[in-house]
């Protein structure tokens, strides 16, 4: 039978690549699970369910899918599939590219087919470039979504620069009710920050990826327009690890060693609270 079963997951930024080209991500405990056939008629049908709410597939990545599916794997047929996700859409928790990496794990499964870390990845991010979903190219938000650790990468030339072990920690995550899509972005925004996300990638490639998450969630504050006090607040805690703006917003979220004292602090504002971990596991089957 050709079918499968993928799983991945979530993931908040370590650091935004818009105005350096260098990005980093770390993966958390939101999954995304993917029921995948391959069929003998010709074309995709993808379900996709985000937190209870049924979520519209846009006709570009869906021929993109396809398309990659066929250049890279030699697919024959079409694709019948279904994803269930945990991670809140257009929120910065990297949830296209935790779809796209569900979708194209699921393929090569059902199609029998021997895969890497990278196999996966380097197609999940040309589909997400084909679809129009990604800015950077998105290779460190692509592989955090598969693998445990944090990974901090150069997205213009697609290369891993550090990839560092991390703990299980408690993370809160604040999903604010409105969403912000990838075609409201202004890259110029980031860029007239670039000197100091320089000091952010800086402070991630020498291995201090938590004060870079840190500063990159105030700068990308200041670049979406957003008030930082809930970041502000958290950190006033002194068991508050690191907190920041995951993504290109607008979701906040805190690493600490007290979740609940954040959720407490935070519960006065208009949204979802997720309390979760940063995630500790790899691929599973």
């Amino acid at each position: 039978m050709n079918r499968a079963t993928s799983v991945v997951y979530g993931a908040v930024s370590v650091l935004n690549a818009i105005p350096t080209g260098v990005g980093g991500a770390i993966g958390v405990n939101l999954k995304v699970k993917c029921e995948l056939e391959i069929v003998d008629e010709p074309g995709v049908r993808i379900e996709s369910i985000a937190r209870g709410e049924r979520i519209d597939v846009s006709e570009r990545l869906v021929n993109a899918l396809l398309e990659v599916l066929r250049e890279r794997y030699g697919l024959v047929g079409g694709l019948r599939a279904r994803v269930e996700s945990e991670v809140p859409p257009a929120r910065g928790l990297k949830s296209s590219s935790a779809f796209i990496n569900a979708l194209v794990v699921g393929a090569l499964k059902a199609m029998r087919r021997a895969y890497s870390l990278e196999d996966v990845a380097l197609a999940s991010v040309e589909i997400a470039r084909r679809a129009g979903l990604t800015i950077t190219g998105a290779l460190d938000d692509t592989l955090a979504s598969l693998e445990q650790g944090v990974f901090i990468t150069d997205n213009a030339r697609m290369r891993i620069l550090r990839h560092y072990p991390a703990k299980s920690e408690p993370v809160v995550i604040f999903v604010p009710r409105e969403k912000l899509d990838v075609s409201e972005i202004q890259p110029s925004s980031f860029e007239s920050l670039r000197s100091l996300y320089l000091k952010a990638a800086k402070n991630a490639l020498n291995g201090s990826w938590r004060e870079a998450m840190t500063l990159n969630g105030f700068l990308t504050a200041l670049a979406i327009a957003i008030d930082p006090t809930p970041i502000l607040r958290a950190l006033k805690l002194p068991f508050t690890i690191a907190a920041g703006v995951t993504g290109k917003g607008p979701a906040f979220f805190a690493v600490t060693r007290e979740p609940e004292s954040i959720a407490d602090l935070w519960s006065e504002m208009e949204g979802e609270i997720i309390i979760t971990s940063l995630r500790g596991g790899g691929f599973e089957s």
